[in-house]
């Protein structure tokens, strides 16, 4: 798939005389680095093709970073519901505290609780980030290759159309 047009990089057998060094084995600069934009065209394509598949709710399960199988994640599904459930003992005993202390349970249920938001948020992103990470670093060097391919515009050409 990815090395349709190897015969113009292959050496020819049997042209050229046997004492003289081959003229020209290869590809020029730019017909390589067209032929790798295509082939990195190919791959992000089938990547794309790949991340579009439709996905039963079972399989997104698996692949959560909550699940506890995930080896990427350090947050699963049994830390996140034991600190929930703390978040609502805590909020169960706050009548229940003497009389100087009556609203320290709520401000530490309420900084519990948004601890645990601020980690499900962190690690959903960074899962995010992961996810893409294949087809952004494929559109950077698709991108990079695409500006080294365009002739260089000098000062005196864009002087002249102004």
């Amino acid at each position: 798939m990815l090395f349709k047009q190897a015969e113009l990089w292959m050496p020819h057998q049997g042209k050229g005389n046997k004492g003289e060094p081959p003229s020209a084995l290869g590809l020029s600069t730019r017909k390589a680095l067209s032929v790798l934009k295509e082939q990195l065209e190919a791959v992000l394509e089938g990547h794309l093709r790949e991340r579009k598949k439709c996905l039963t709710w079972k399989e997104v399960w698996r692949s959560s970073f909550l699940h506890h199988s995930n080896r990427c994640s350090c947050f699963h599904w049994p830390g996140a519901s034991l600190m929930l459930l703390a978040v609502l003992l805590l909020l169960g005993c706050c009548g229940g505290q003497p009389a100087g202390s009556r609203g320290v349970g709520l401000v530490n249920a309420s900084a519990l609780f948004l601890l645990l938001l601020l980690n499900l948020v962190l690690i959903g992103r960074q899962d995010r980030l992961k996810r893409r990470e294949v087809e952004r670093r494929l559109r950077g060097i698709i991108d990079q290759i695409q500006a080294s391919s365009l002739p260089p515009h000098s000062d005196a050409e864009t002087t002249h159309q102004s």
